[in-house]
């Protein structure tokens, strides 16, 4: 696929369509996608005005379940939040997968 660019508009060959079947992410004031579509489809203004400009708030940053995840309390508290998180993404991609 080198020197090739994504056309939105090329009809894609059989062989080589994809699906995607499972999804995770964090999104402001929202705990999972359909929370999220939701809030977007009810036009919610994710944006609070006491943060700095244009930021939002991740909700259960600090909810970690170290030990479903097998890591000590010790481990989790100074694991960096996005390995926390991406830890808990890839859970939620399996399970969503599985619905």
């Amino acid at each position: 696929m080198e020197g090739r660019r994504y056309n939105p508009y090329a009809k894609v060959p059989p062989d080589e369509e994809i699906v995607i079947s499972g999804i995770a992410s964090r999104f402001p004031d929202t705990d999972n996608m359909k929370e999220f579509q939701e809030n977007l489809l009810n036009k919610v203004d994710f944006v609070h005005y006491d943060m700095p400009t244009r930021s939002g708030k991740i909700n259960n940053a600090d909810n970690f379940d170290a030990q479903y995840f097998d890591v000590s309390p010790e481990e989790a508290h100074v694991t960096d939040l996005m390995c926390r998180m991406l830890f808990e993404h890839t859970y939620e991609v399996i399970i969503t997968t599985l619905e």
